[in-house]
């Protein structure tokens, strides 16, 4: 009876193992820059390949994971989240009509299956989290070994520096466009990219790792989680982004507040320690660039890490928000929006980089207000989750993580978020894969 209890944990092991994989080999489809331009690294029948997948595989899920006969809600939050994500679908439709291009809208529907799809498949096999967050972790640390093989061989640009082409050998350093130069520094800086298209979405990538890494310690996985945590953190500093040091600070600081304890003294040394960290942190992302450029300092150290990019700081003729003001005022002047469609440099169509004001242009106030009502049922759901389950305070940072990094350069609409959000809205339980067969074996010798 053992033996068999321990075979049939086994089979759904490899069975969980896989879809993992499958799951996260789809979350590379929105991250990979490879995957992000197939007919640039692959051409027209690389491109249709990477379309099908990110097409079928939520329908593929969906089929795996089985629409229950009786659908249960996990909790009201989890309803509307629904509710509100399918009327944000629904209404950008109209616009889409008037002004935008269907195909864009038509992409939209397989997150929402995804989403869907994958919810029901956590609640049903909650190890998945596991399996995926050791995923993310290992591509966060591949891009920190990428940098630093970067600096060993000397390889910094790529064979064409002024297109898409990766560095090294095979393109296995990954992106390095994002480099620049300052003065008296004789090599360029490299803001670590790794496969990420640009260095903003490897820091929301590499902060979360840093917090999934000490939730896999927290659920009973090797402590050399704990370890490989650092290095994630030390791959997210390396990718100089503000955006980053936003999202890092941000989750810092709501990790801080949701297990602050007055009475405690380890809470008040924490209080000490961890705020000036933040501010710092925080500090970095709004005011660093405006502070290098309106007092012309040339430290190179600082002109790094506040994100500016170019030799000049002369505050008359350059500008710390590169132009982004300009483009968010003329954002707030839409009403129902232009409709979704292909956006981007090589597009005619200009929109903010942060996702509320991404989502105003192309759907309106309606469409924006729609997916605020939408997440905020996650952040309704955070704090009754942590009272069943203390355990998930460091996916919350994680998720966070993703959703305030996104909220400076992102869309709140592709598998990246989709996964941390579901982490959140789902509030199950985890334990450790070698703490279940332990239980297993124990089990089956008590009745044995």
């Amino acid at each position: 009876m053992n033996q068999d209890k321990q075979n049939i944990y086994k089979q759904k092991n490899f069975s969980d193992n896989l879809i993992g994989i499958l799951i996260f080999f789809y979350w590379c489809m929105y991250e990979n820059v490879v995957f992000l331009n197939p007919r640039y690294f692959g051409g027209i029948i690389f491109e249709i390949v990477v379309f099908a997948f990110k097409f079928l595989f939520p329908f593929f899920l969906l089929f795996f994971v089985g629409i229950p006969s009786k659908f249960k809600w996990q909790s009201y939050n989890h309803l509307f989240y629904t509710v509100f994500y399918s009327s944000f679908i629904i209404w950008s439709l109209i616009p889409t009509i008037l002004g935008g291009d269907v195909i864009s809208w038509i992409k939209i529907i397989p997150i929402f299956v995804f989403y869907f799809a994958f919810f029901n498949y956590v609640i049903k096999n909650s190890l998945i989290i596991i399996i995926l967050a050791k995923l993310i972790v290992s591509l966060s640390l591949f891009a920190l070994i990428q940098y630093i093989l970067i600096h060993i061989t000397g390889i910094y640009y790529s064979s064409n520096p002024d297109s898409l082409d990766l560095t090294g050998p095979f393109g296995l350093f990954g992106a390095t466009q994002s480099l620049f130069h300052l003065p008296g520094i004789n090599i360029p800086i490299i803001r670590l990219c790794g496969f990420w298209k640009e260095p903003s979405n490897a820091s929301g990538v590499t902060f979360a790792s840093f917090f999934l890494c000490k939730y896999l310690a927290s659920v009973g996985e090797n402590k050399i989680w704990n370890k490989i945590g650092f290095l994630c953190l030390l791959a997210g500093l390396l990718t100089l982004s503000n955006a980053g040091y936003f999202a890092l600070g941000g989750a810092l600081f709501l990790g801080f507040l949701l297990s602050f304890d007055r009475t405690k003294i380890s809470s008040l040394l924490k209080l000490t320690f961890f705020v000036p960290i933040i501010g710092i942190m925080l500090w970095l992302a709004f005011f660093s660039r405006t502070y290098v450029a309106n007092n012309s300092i040339d430290n190179p150290f600082l002109l790094a890490v506040s994100g500016v990019r170019n030799q000049s700081t002369d505050p008359n003729i350059y500008d710390p928000t590169n132009g982004r003001l300009d483009l968010i005022s003329q954002s707030l002047n839409q009403t129902i929006g232009i409709g979704l469609q292909v956006t981007g440099e090589n597009t005619k169509v200009a929109t903010p980089t942060n996702a509320p004001l991404f989502w105003l242009v192309l759907a309106g106030y309606p469409g924006m207000i729609l997916l605020l009502f939408r997440d905020s049922m996650v952040l309704l759901s955070i704090r009754k989750k942590l009272k069943v389950n203390p355990g998930m305070l460091f996916l919350v940072q994680a998720y966070f993580c993703i959703i305030l990094q996104q909220l400076m350069y992102g869309v709140w609409m592709d598998p990246n978020y989709i996964i941390f959000t579901v982490f959140i809205l789902a509030g199950v339980n985890v334990k450790s894969k070698s703490l279940i067969l332990q239980k297993v074996s124990k089990n089956s010798l008590l009745k044995f």
